[in-house]
């Protein structure tokens, strides 16, 4: 008999007088007894369990693999993006990269970095000592020494004019309807601009010429003069030349030939000393040339002036009633430091004036000094070394842009040497001090707003006319053209601007060095906040140079300086340009509609008008990921192996890219907004920067995307090149309308480097079509830059989108130069 379970109630046969019970029921009412049952009971449910623990994993992970792939077709994420994560699995756990910092700081690799920049031989400082460093003029000279350098520079006027309001040219401005570009610079020893005056009717050749040798060498400067009126036309032409500082210097005009107060006839000599050039002279010698008025006579003047580039304002011309020409005064003031000398001539005429160095211990007498002139440094003598400069300079560009190889005509290689020349004839030399915002001091106090100690900066500039001083934004693409020109050069330009950065690892983005820069520069423009940063473009120039391989000593002794310095100011990104959340990324000093830092100005950021601290810029995080790849691969070079954490930054913030800026909703990138918990969806350069740098893998579906971005007419493509934002944009156009539509030759250079490097050069699904876009592109930036050129006279900031026209500063021979780099396939 066997036993109940607990609880079970006993049952009792019925009478027979009653219906037996079916055999069936009978059997079913045990099973279900057998169920119930606290046995069985427990026995089923435990299979059920184990079958469960078993089968839902499996069913689970399923569920999600099927997710995943339907979302893959609806958003279209990267194929390298790892799976969902194994639910059985913890999910990894991403480094925040702030942790990183202090092992980067603690590496013995990491430190001061001014000194160890300083690799440049004294015959390289000699050679390039004198230069045509004052871009912000028409045509002036200086030399490259920060505390005794003496300035040149040239004037012009019409002399027939109202003598009481004269039309003086010196610095060259916009509206004075003047024509100027270097046909020719090689940056060193040699320059040819010409210089249309549409007002006057005149065109000036000016040639530069330089002559080795210590103390920064002998220079000559030619100057001729044509007119295309039928009426010959006069021409008043002034030189001036000083010492920024009387006590490191002097210079004098021989007061006993100026004590008549009258013009001065044949040679006029200036002679004077400084640390950099020892004993100089600056001769104004006769031109003999057939159909050339030589100079008669000259009119002088020395003044006292605290600083040289104040001339202009401070030049006293007066008006004798016998001639009616406003005239210099033929006045030596005491203690003058610096000179203008004054002509008039007839137009055509030629005219040179030549600078000797270390005159002392070269010529012990006149006649030597005479004849070295004669034999080098003017005349014939100097007609013959310019022709020679010349087949030079066109015989090297060719090797080094390859435009006569890639089939361009002679107009279009006259057009690039003339966009390349502007570029070298743009650079300059700024010492002084920067204006920044000091928290720490009163806002009355005079220090507020300058910098501890004077810097130098030796610089290419954007604008002759507009932006004549460093940008940091624009140096990293001017240095790509220049690297490749003279690598020498360029190091130590770009040694200059390292130099700059401070303790604390901050480069201002915009240098305005001196008083001198300072009157070109808005005054809401000229303080610089030290927790603003600006794209470090410098590292592309950088990794040019390594790309190029064969590095010299002297190459290797540069990029562990460099090293040091980018390190230094890497380390103040990270630590002051960090976004909301980890290992994202935020421009500081973001107001309005503007955010300056970033470069790209007025370029829609937010959806509202209010900024937000919560904002984060996928530009700013990939230029970091690039810089983290660039820091590597230098490290890599100069066998530096202590500083192991830039690729596990990179990583991490290739991570954070495509988990955080990836919309699916416009298949796009997008800066993310915080405070509204959303992607900002505007279309446009911002969309394309992880493309620009190659962030993408070259079989993921996001290219097809971008693609269409940037095919599609509606949104980014023109004839003319990719616009700065799509036209479908409700804020296309709009405003101040900078980088809101224009065609822009920076980033359109950068697109074009990408394909080229990465997506139309690699096999996979999208090279034919990522060859096709770089065809296209490449045709309507060159066809319109030039075509622009031809009918408008220059080159321009940017470019219109919807006829292709100049627009902005001009001319603007600072990245849009890279237009030769584009004609010759260099990326």
């Amino acid at each position: 008999m066997s036993k109940r379970p607990r609880g079970e109630k006993k049952i009792t046969p019925a009478p027979s007088k009653k219906r037996p019970i079916k055999k069936l029921a009978v059997k079913e009412l045990s099973l279900i007894e057998k169920l119930w049952s606290p046995y069985y009971g427990f026995l089923f449910i435990l299979v059920v369990g184990v079958v469960y623990f078993f089968i839902s994993p499996a069913l689970e992970f399923l569920t999600l693999y099927m997710h995943s792939q339907s979302s893959q077709t609806a958003e279209s994420p990267d194929v390298t993006t790892a799976p969902p994560p194994n639910p059985i699995r913890k999910p990894i756990q991403r480094v925040d990269i702030a942790t990183i910092v202090p092992e980067i700081e603690k590496s013995s690799s990491f430190g001061r970095h001014t000194a160890s920049l300083d690799i440049f031989s004294d015959s390289h400082n000699s050679e390039l000592l004198w230069g045509t460093y004052r871009p912000n003029l028409y045509f002036g000279m200086r030399s490259r020494a920060p505390t005794d350098s003496i300035m040149m520079g040239m004037m012009w006027y019409e002399p027939g004019t109202n003598p009481y309001h004269i039309q003086l040219r010196h610095i060259a401005k916009s509206e004075d309807d003047v024509n100027f570009r270097w046909l020719h610079h090689n940056g060193r020893d040699y320059g040819h601009q010409i210089i249309n005056d549409t007002k006057l009717g005149i065109e000036l050749n000016i040639t530069m010429f330089k002559k080795s040798g210590n103390f920064g060498g002998d220079w000559s400067v030619q100057v001729k003069a044509h007119s295309w009126r039928t009426k010959t036309p006069k021409l008043s032409v002034l030189f001036y030349f000083g010492i920024e500082q009387k006590q490191l210097g002097s210079i004098t005009l021989d007061t006993a030939t100026t004590s008549s107060q009258k013009p001065l006839s044949g040679v006029v000599e200036l002679t004077g000393y400084t640390p950099s050039t020892s004993e100089f002279s600056i001769v104004f010698p006769h031109t003999n040339k057939k159909g050339s008025k030589t100079m008669q006579r000259t009119y002088f003047s020395g003044v006292r002036l605290p600083e040289v580039w104040q001339i202009e304002r401070n030049l006293r011309l007066i008006v004798p009633r016998s001639s009616r020409r406003a005239q210099l005064e033929n006045i030596v003031h005491s203690d003058s430091n610096a000179y203008v000398l004054q002509t008039f001539q007839k137009v055509p005429f030629e005219m040179d004036v030549v600078f000797l160095s270390n005159t002392k211990e070269r010529f012990n007498s006149l006649a030597k000094l005479q004849r070295e002139i004669n034999t080098h440094l003017t005349g014939e003598a100097l007609e013959e070394t310019i022709s020679q400069k010349s087949q030079l300079f066109e015989s090297r560009f060719n090797e080094v842009f390859l435009l006569k190889q890639k089939g361009f005509t002679t107009e279009y290689q006259k057009f690039a040497m003339s966009t390349f020349s502007n570029l070298i004839g743009g650079i300059g030399y700024f010492y002084g001090h920067y204006r920044i915002h000091r928290h720490h001091f009163s806002e009355n106090d005079p220090q507020h707003y300058l910098s501890p100690q004077p810097k130098g900066l030796f610089t290419a500039t954007p604008s002759r006319t507009f932006f004549p001083r460093g940008f940091m934004w624009d140096e990293g693409f001017h240095q790509l053209l220049i690297s490749n020109w003279d690598k020498e050069l360029s190091k130590d330009m770009l040694a200059h601007w390292l130099k700059l950065i401070n303790d604390d690892g901050w480069l201002p983005r915009e240098q305005i060095l001196g008083a001198e820069a300072e009157s070109r520069v808005p005054p809401e423009f000229i303080v610089q906040y030290p927790d603003n940063a600006n794209p470090p473009t410098l590292y592309l120039p950088i990794e040019s140079i390594l790309d190029r391989g064969d590095l010299s000593e002297n190459d290797k002794r540069f990029l562990k300086g460099a090293f040091k310095a980018l390190a230094s100011n890497y380390v103040w990104f990270l630590k002051t340009q960090r976004g909301p959340t980890k290992n994202s990324f935020h421009w500081r000093g973001c107001k309005g509609n503007h955010t300056l830092p970033s470069g790209l100005d007025d370029y829609p950021r937010r959806s509202i008008f209010e900024r937000s601290e919560l904002e984060e810029h996928v530009d700013l995080l990939c230029w970091m990921i690039t810089s983290s790849n660039i820091l590597d691969k230098i490290a890599r070079a100069i066998d530096i192996y202590d500083i192991p954490q830039f690729k596990t930054i990179e990583e991490e913030l290739i991570t954070h890219l495509q988990e955080k800026h990836w919309s699916p909703t416009i298949n796009a990138y997008c800066d993310y907004d915080g405070e509204l918990d959303q992607h900002v969806k505007h279309l446009g350069y911002v969309s394309l920067f992880p493309f620009l740098f190659g962030l993408i893998p070259i079989d993921s579906p996001k290219l097809a995307h971008l693609f269409d971005l940037m095919e599609r007419e509606d949104i980014l493509k023109t004839n003319f090149g990719l616009r700065s934002l799509s036209a479908s944009d409700p804020l296309y156009g709009k405003d101040e309308n900078y980088w809101r539509g224009p065609v822009w030759i920076n980033i359109n250079y950068l697109v074009l480097r990408a394909l080229h490097r990465y997506y139309a050069t690699t096999p996979g699904p999208y090279t034919d079509r990522a060859r096709s876009l770089y065809t296209g592109l490449r045709k309507n930036l060159i066809s319109n830059v030039y075509k622009v050129y031809k009918t408008q006279n220059d080159i321009f900031e940017n470019y219109s989108p919807i006829n292709g026209r100049g627009q902005g500063q001009h001319p603007f021979t600072g990245w849009s130069s890279l237009i030769i780099l584009i004609m010759g396939e260099i990326y």
